[in-house]
C-alpha cells in the first residue's frame, strides 16, 4: 500500500475510538469484461481483500446472496441490466442495502449521469480510464467504513 493510500486509511481507523478493525474484507468486482476485472484486482490487490467477480448483474444479485460482502464496484454498462438497476434492486433488497457500492463507469463528467446513480443507492462514482491513487484511496475508505460498521453491529450481516 502506497502512503497516500495509507493515509486515508489511517484517517479512518484513528476515529474509531480504539475499537481493533477486523481486517479481512470480501469485494465483490461487477464488469462484463473480464479484462477489466483482472485490472481493477490488480489495483487493488492487498494482503487482507478477497475478491469475486461477476459479469453480468443477475450474476452479481446472486453472489450478495451467497456471500458476506464488504464493498461492490459495480460498471455501469453490464448488459441486461445496467449498474444503475442492479444498485436499485441490492438497496431493496434489507440483506444488502447496507452493502457500499462503487460505481465505475467510462461516461464522462460531461455526459453526467446527473444525480441517477446517487439516487439508486451508490456512495461514489470512478470514472474510467481510473486514476489508480483515486481508486485505491476510496476503496481503502469505503471498505474501513463498512468494516467498522460490521465491527459495531457485532456480527456479520445485519
Amino acid at each position: 500500500m502506497n502512503i497516500k493510500t495509507n493515509l486515508y486509511s489511517q484517517r479512518i481507523t484513528s476515529t474509531l475510538i480504539g475499537l481493533p478493525m477486523q481486517k479481512d474484507s470480501i469485494l465483490l468486482l461487477v464488469d462484463d469484461r473480464p479484462e477489466n476485472l483482472l485490472a481493477l484486482e490488480s489495483i487493488l490487490n492487498e494482503d487482507h481483500r478477497k475478491f469475486l467477480t461477476a459479469t453480468s448483474g443477475s450474476e452479481a444479485l446472486l453472489m450478495t446472496d451467497l456471500e458476506n460482502i464488504d464493498l461492490i464496484l459495480l460498471d455501469y454498462h453490464l448488459g441486461e441490466l445496467n449498474g444503475i438497476e442492479v444498485a436499485r434492486q441490492l438497496r431493496k433488497r434489507p440483506s444488502t442495502a447496507h452493502i457500499p457500492i462503487i460505481l465505475v463507469t467510462a461516461i464522462s463528467k460531461r455526459e453526467s449521469l446527473t444525480l441517477e446513480e446517487f439516487e439508486a443507492g451508490t456512495i461514489d462514482v470512478l470514472r474510467k480510464p481510473l486514476d489508480f491513487e483515486e481508486t485505491r484511496a476510496k476503496v481503502s475508505l469505503y471498505e474501513e467504513m463498512s468494516l467498522f460498521r460490521k465491527q459495531c453491529l457485532g456480527k456479520k450481516n445485519p
